[in-house]
């Protein structure tokens, strides 16, 4: 199994404080073209992997939705507008769980 997430093991403001803005826009757009470049795969193969777009982080807690709330600005400054903040009711359409406050879909 895997995951198509545009993200890195760090974040891209961590990338950017490191190695500076140009470097962190590049990267940042790469995230987004490496997704596309498999999703074109796998529909120019017709791969069968029941594959799904789009992703939740999801919050346990108010703490961890502040967190995501933060995440969805930066990730915005780097060209990700696919990006929607759910509420409890949201995330409960989109998770079969109560276990969650909210969380933030990546379309």
């Amino acid at each position: 199994g895997g995951q198509v997430v545009n993200s890195y093991s760090r974040d891209v403001d961590v990338i950017e404080q490191r190695y500076g803005k140009e470097s962190a826009r590049m990267l940042g757009s790469m995230m987004f073209e490496g997704a596309a470049i498999i999703r074109d795969r796998i529909d120019r193969y017709a791969i069968d992997c029941d594959y799904r777009p789009g992703g939740i982080f999801a919050a346990l807690n108010t703490r961890q939705m502040a967190h995501l709330q933060k995440q969805k600005t930066l990730w915005q400054q780097y060209g990700n507008h696919e990006l929607e903040l759910l509420d409890e009711r949201g995330i409960r359409r989109e998770v079969a769980t109560e276990r969650y406050v909210g969380g933030l879909l990546d379309r």
